[in-house]
């Protein structure tokens, strides 16, 4: 195995260890609190990294674009946000979507310039473009635009 897919697969390792200490981290603070936090959930990511930069997709059904939070504190994206529960006009019978707070948080390893940032949310899915580059601010919130359909 040469050197470069050696470190890209120990990069790989460490997000998926990263991921899973924070949701231990995050179901032992629930314990912690003295219960089971009954909306805590992670969406599903995909990061593709180009020669330019990054793209990111996170599947987010049934939350509003106005209750997600994305900030780039220099080279880490954190996404985070709010699923509300339905109202439901009568008592559900089985629930299995999960609702409540989530957030992530992903290392990209390489610089990114704020400036270019964008982020589009579209039938569920949120889709961000991050383009390496010099970093100019120390964080930065990233608005999410509705695409137009």
């Amino acid at each position: 195995m040469g050197g470069s897919r050696y470190l890209d697969e120990l990069t790989r390792i460490q997000e998926r260890l990263n991921a899973l200490l924070d949701r231990v981290m995050r179901s032992s603070e629930i314990e912690d609190a003295g219960g089971e936090a009954p909306g805590t959930w992670s969406p599903v990511v995909d990061v593709l990294e180009t020669e330019d930069g990054f793209r990111v997709y996170a599947e987010l059904p049934g939350v509003q674009r106005a209750d997600i939070d994305l900030t780039l504190r220099e080279r880490r994206l954190e996404l985070s946000g709010l699923r509300r529960p339905d109202s439901g006009d009568g008592g559900f019978s089985l629930v299995e979507r999960r609702q409540g707070p989530f957030h992530r948080v992903f290392d990209l390893g390489e610089d990114v310039d704020p400036a270019t940032l964008s982020a589009e949310f579209r039938s569920g899915v949120l889709a961000i473009s991050l383009t390496k580059g010099r970093p100019r601010h120390a964080v930065t919130r990233i608005p999410v635009a509705e695409e137009a359909e």
